[in-house]
């Protein structure tokens, strides 16, 4: 009975506008060449970034530099409306998983509900993204269906 209510709101999930909205998202960022290309070139600044600082001889100012570039990149990413559609429908995806896992959470109780969520988390479960931006993104509309008033 559990597995078959598993399979019902795997189904219930795969079919709703958020799903559906992260899949389109997905896809046109998959699509869009020069966001990829962004996000090479952020993957790759960051990598050298972390070789630099383990690096006792980096001079500051290449690190301010690279540090800048970084930065650089992340604001032509933010602004970029393809990327910034991504962003959004990834956390109304999130949004509506947190309300899922909040209801299943009361039922089974919260320390064995953390307990499972973190062990969700560490096999990145929750992430669609496979980097993470120093900042919160704040500054993006977020608006979900689920979010709007009633």
């Amino acid at each position: 009975m559990i597995i078959e209510k598993a399979t019902e709101l795997g189904m219930a999930l795969s079919n709703s506008d958020e799903f559906r909205r992260l899949q389109a998202a997905k896809a046109a960022m998959d699509a869009d060449k020069h966001v990829n290309e962004l996000m090479e070139q952020y993957t790759q600044k960051q990598d050298k970034m972390v070789s630099m600082l383990e690096n006792a001889d980096s001079e500051g100012i290449e690190v301010s530099a690279i540090a800048k570039e970084i930065d650089d990149i992340q604001t032509e990413l933010v602004e970029n409306p393809v990327f910034e559609e991504m962003m959004e429908a990834q956390h109304c995806f999130a949004s509506l998983m947190n309300e899922v896992n909040r209801t299943i959470g009361a039922y089974i109780g919260k320390q064995q509900f953390r307990l499972l969520w973190k062990l969700l988390r560490l096999f990145r479960l929750r992430t669609l993204i496979p980097f993470k931006f120093s900042e919160n993104f704040s500054g993006a509309k977020h608006i979900c269906p689920q979010s709007l008033p009633q």
